[in-house]
C-alpha cells in the first residue's frame, strides 16, 4: 500500500507523467537540445496519450504497473514512455501524440531503441538543417521520419549512415558540437542544463550519458531534496551511482526500489541477509562495482577525458539562460575522483 500511494502518478500514467514536469522546469530536450521547454508538449504528454490507452500492464504482482498500451489506427503497442515521447516528441518537433506511438511500434518492431533512433534521427535533423549533409530531413516531418526508422533498421541509403550512432555520424560529417552523446551514448530526456547532479552524472557515468546510473533527476526534479543548479553534487552523485549499482545487481526495478526501500544500503543489506543469512556492506559493493566497471573502460581505451559533455551545453543557453559553467564543471569532476580515491581518472584500488 505505501507503494502504491508513493507511486500515484506513476501507476496512473506511468512513465508519461514526467513530461509536464521537465517542460515546466526547462528540462525537456527540444530540437535536439537546442531548447529545454516545448511549446506543444501538452499534445504529447501524460494525459495525451492516455486518451489513446488501451489498457495497464505491469511486471508479475508489481503494485505499480507503470506500463501503457496504446492504439492507434489499426497499431497496439507496448508504450511509449516518458523518453520516446520526448525523442520522437519534443526532440524532433513533433506533436503528433499518434506518430509517436507508430515510431514506437515500428522501432519496438525493429528492435531500436528508441533514445538513440531518436536522438539520431534529431541531430539529422540538424545537420540537415545547417546544409551538412545533402539529404532534407525537417522537424516534425513524421513521414519522413517512419521512413528513416526503416532506413535506419535495414542499413539502407542514408540509414546505413545513421544506424552507427550519433558518434560515429558526427566524426564522418561533422557537428561534433551538437552531437548529443557522452562515449557514444545518446542523452536520455533529462537536459544537463537545468540539473546539475544530472550533468555530473552524464559525464562520469562509465556506460555514458545514462539517466539509470545515478537517477539524481528523480531528486532535483521531482522533489526539491537538492538545488538542481547546486555545484556542490559530488559526493551526492557518487552515493547515488554506488546506490543503483547495488539495485541493478538486486535485479531491482529502480522505481520499486526507491518507493519500497527508499534507495537505502541500509534497506538492501537486510533484504540480502534476508536471502542469504550473510552481513553485507553494500556501500562498498556498489563502489568496487564503479571501480571495476571504469578499469575495464580504460583498458578499452577510455580516459578522464572522456568524463566530459557535449559542447553545446558549455556553450548555448536555453531560453531561460540554462547553461553549465565550465569550471565549476571541471572543479566538480575533479572533487568526484578526490572522493572516489582515483587519480588522472582511474582507479588505484577496488
Amino acid at each position: 500500500e505505501i507503494v502504491k500511494v508513493k507511486s500515484k502518478n506513476l501507476k496512473k500514467y506511468g512513465t508519461s507523467s514526467v513530461m509536464d514536469i521537465t517542460n515546466s522546469l526547462g528540462v525537456l530536450p527540444t530540437r535536439n537540445f537546442n531548447d529545454g521547454e516545448f511549446e506543444y508538449a501538452e499534445n504529447i504528454n501524460g494525459d495525451s496519450l492516455l486518451k489513446n490507452l488501451v489498457k495497464k500492464k505491469a511486471c508479475f504482482l508489481c503494485p505499480i504497473g507503470c506500463s501503457n498500451v496504446t492504439k492507434t489506427d489499426n497499431i497496439i503497442t507496448e508504450g511509449p514512455e516518458y523518453e520516446t515521447l520526448c525523442f520522437f516528441g519534443s526532440n524532433i518537433g513533433n506533436s503528433d501524440i499518434k506518430a509517436i506511438i507508430r515510431a514506437n511500434d515500428l522501432c519496438n518492431r525493429f528492435g531500436l531503441d528508441t533514445i538513440s533512433c531518436g536522438n539520431t534521427i534529431a541531430f539529422a535533423m540538424e545537420l540537415s538543417e545547417k546544409r551538412m549533409i545533402d539529404e532534407k530531413i525537417e522537424w516534425g516531418d513524421m513521414d519522413t521520419v517512419f521512413s528513416l526508422i526503416e532506413k535506419i533498421a535495414k542499413r539502407e541509403g542514408i540509414g546505413d549512415l545513421l544506424s552507427q550512432g550519433t558518434k560515429r555520424v558526427s566524426e564522418k560529417v561533422g557537428g561534433k558540437e551538437f552531437a548529443i552523446h557522452v562515449k557514444g551514448m545518446d542523452l536520455p530526456a533529462y537536459d544537463p542544463r537545468g540539473s546539475i547532479g544530472m550533468a555530473l552524472s552524464y559525464a562520469i557515468s562509465n556506460r555514458g550519458a545514462c539517466h539509470l546510473r545515478s537517477s539524481a533527476y528523480a531528486y532535483e526534479l521531482f522533489t526539491s531534496e537538492y538545488d538542481r543548479f547546486s555545484y556542490e553534487k559530488s559526493k551526492i552523485v557518487k552515493e547515488l551511482q554506488e546506490i543503483m549499482a547495488v539495485v541493478d545487481s538486486l535485479l531491482l526495478c529502480k522505481f520499486g526500489a526507491r518507493s519500497a526501500y527508499g534507495n537505502s544500503f541500509k534497506e538492501f543489506e537486510r533484504l540480502l541477509k534476508m536471502a542469504t543469512g550473510m552481513d553485507f556492506n553494500t556501500s562498498k559493493i556498489g563502489e568496487r562495482i564503479i571501480n571495476l566497471e571504469r578499469l575495464y573502460n580504460f583498458e578499452e581505451g577510455f580516459s578522464m577525458k572522456d568524463d566530459t559533455l557535449p559542447e553545446r551545453f558549455f556553450t548555448d543557453k536555453t531560453s531561460r539562460g540554462y547553461v553549465i559553467d565550465r569550471k565549476k564543471f571541471k572543479k566538480m569532476i575533479d572533487e568526484y575522483y578526490e572522493l572516489s580515491s582515483w587519480e588522472n581518472g582511474k582507479p588505484v584500488k577496488i
